[in-house]
């Protein structure tokens, strides 16, 4: 079975369309905002992770809690072992510099654009990892030829912070460990540039503190 979402409206992310219009919806914004709104398109590109999150956590069937925010939902993806550092780098960036620009902060033109690179590749990987039994065409954005290389790792955006999950039960390991692998699987299909954080992330933007200047 072939998804290809070429001949649709919506740019590079149009294979998204038919079987998740909400993700569609907000990933048109923010790439149609990009050039002449980048926080605006970073804060879109945040909405569309966190719905990307809420797809993942149904499909695993973990239980959704409101009060949650985005960065307890990665901790979970992340410390019971389901995705790996190389996706969650791209969630937690999607998420720190979206969450400066809600906080009355900015970014450039070209943050935004690679925000919407990083944002595409997690779309690429999301729908392979959801529907394996689809063979994807999605074709990809124009992208650099040099990755934008990132100032830190996933460990280091997504800093230790107490755990309320020890009373949550956990699933069978076996199952975590099918789903982890299903997770890598969808990741290798795509090709190893796009999978490349191509963000650029202070430490301050990472930390949201303040730094001296023989810190930054």
């Amino acid at each position: 079975m072939k998804s290809n979402g070429s001949n649709q409206q919506g740019g590079g992310f149009a294979f998204l369309q038919s079987l998740w219009p909400d993700l569609f919806a907000l990933a048109v914004e923010a790439e149609n905002a990009v050039n002449s709104m980048p926080d605006f398109s970073a804060l879109r590109l945040r909405g569309f992770t966190e719905a990307m999150v809420v797809h993942i956590f149904k499909y695993i069937n973990l239980q959704l809690i409101a009060e949650e925010s985005q960065f307890d939902r990665l901790k979970v993806l992340e410390e019971d072992g389901y995705l790996n550092s190389e996706i969650l780098s791209k969630f937690h960036t999607i998420r720190k510099l979206g969450n400066k620009v809600a906080h009355n902060g900015s970014v450039s033109t070209c943050q935004a654009d690679s925000l919407l690179e990083d944002a595409w590749s997690l779309a690429a990987w999301f729908c392979r990892f959801m529907r394996p039994e689809i063979d994807w065409l999605t074709p990809g954005r124009t992208v650099s030829s040099e990755p934008t290389p990132n100032v830190v790792d996933a460990h280091e955006i997504s800093p230790a912070a107490p755990e309320p999950w020890g009373i949550v039960t956990r699933f069978p390991e076996e199952r975590v460990k099918r789903i982890h692998e299903q997770a890598n699987a969808a990741l290798t299909q795509l090709d190893p540039e796009v999978r490349q954080l191509r963000t650029q992330i202070t430490l301050r933007e990472a930390f949201d503190v303040e730094l001296n200047e023989d810190q930054e």
